[in-house]
């Protein structure tokens, strides 16, 4: 895995991850754009799906699909592995993180918060008022059965241009991310929504005789 694959290995966790950890504080009668995303995300204990990306380039272009498996559970521990066209897995359980290139026989490991802290994607970490201060919300579609936000930030220094969060039935069923350079796809099926997931799932056991790059 080259520094571009890991970065955005990073980003995405930071994304997807944040996106799940977010939780309500206070409710209105009339919810605004961003607290209607995140009246959304909160009912969502765990999640585990499977996923395909799609990765294009500024001009639309497709330039690679991979697919994999997708779990997370409150509060802080993940897994996101790529089984194709190459193995890779970014696998957190809140206190550190590691990310596992199969081709290169290497893992990094590091610290949760010291990774996460170079990540852009910290959006949803804490409050809605977070969401507020980072991004502008926009609901694009409010059907009874689907949801589509975008999400912009209000710091255009960032590597991301904008967010879409799509939800089919309530449950999360794709994101795009957008950057300067390109824009990555994602759709999730065989959903599986706030179901017991093992907390030895967000833990890595290192194979034997690889690299072990360790920034803790």
């Amino acid at each position: 895995m080259n520094s571009a694959d890991r970065g955005l290995s990073a980003l995405l966790y930071g994304v997807l991850g944040c996106l799940l950890c977010a939780s309500v504080h206070g409710a209105a009668v009339e919810l605004s754009e961003s607290a209607q995303l995140h009246a959304l995300l909160t009912p969502m204990r765990s999640f585990s799906a499977r996923f395909e990306q799609r990765t294009r380039d500024d001009q639309g272009l497709e330039m690679q699909q991979t697919n994999g498996v997708f779990e997370f559970a409150k509060p802080k521990s993940m897994r996101w592995v790529t089984q194709e066209p190459m193995t890779q897995e970014v696998i957190t359980d809140g206190r550190q993180i590691w990310i596992y290139d199969a081709e290169l026989e290497q893992v990094i490991v590091d610290d949760f918060d010291a990774q996460m802290s170079v990540t852009p994607a910290l959006i949803f970490s804490g409050s809605l008022e977070t969401i507020d201060a980072t991004y502008a919300v926009r609901l694009l579609t409010s059907g009874e059965s689907n949801k589509r936000f975008l999400l912009t930030p209000l710091d255009t220094a960032g590597l991301i241009t904008s967010i879409e969060v799509i939800f089919s039935e309530g449950l999360l069923s794709a994101v795009s991310i957008t950057s300067a350079e390109q824009i990555n796809e994602f759709t999730f099926s065989r959903i599986k929504l706030n179901q017991s997931i093992s907390a030895a799932t967000f833990t890595f056991k290192i194979p034997a005789d690889i690299e072990v790059i360790d920034n803790r």
